[in-house]
């Protein structure tokens, strides 16, 4: 018979080793944003699952979001003509997608519409 206990067990052994080195890891992030593949996809061309691919382009993000040395300056430093920055390029190929609003009349209509009075 088990006693359970409030002691956590430990596994010296568990998790698996990280497959991808750095450089992989960063391109991953970067298929991600610039080719727009879904993580599933890409994940599959590294052999990883669509979660631990969702885990290392987010763990990616967080450490270059951190480090300083990629900031860019503000708004009022690129302004100035002290600056030394003379051109700032910036992607800008994502646009919205415009999205029909939801009506409730028209959802309501539309399952009018389509169930039928017949029964067979």
């Amino acid at each position: 018979m088990l006693i359970p206990t409030n002691d956590p067990i430990k596994y010296p052994n568990s998790g698996s080793k990280a497959i991808l080195d750095t450089t992989d890891t960063i391109l991953l992030m970067l298929m991600y944003y610039r080719e727009y593949r879904t993580q599933f996809h890409i994940g599959i061309c590294y052999g990883l699952s669509e979660s631990r691919t969702c885990e290392l382009i987010r763990e990616t993000e967080s450490i270059i979001m951190n480090d300083k040395r990629y900031h860019l300056p503000g708004k009022k430093q690129l302004l100035r003509t002290d600056s030394g920055i003379e051109v700032a390029i910036v992607d800008v190929t994502e646009c919205s997608i415009e999205r029909p609003k939801k009506n409730k009349e028209a959802t309501i209509k539309a399952r009018k519409s389509d169930t039928s009075t017949r029964h067979s």
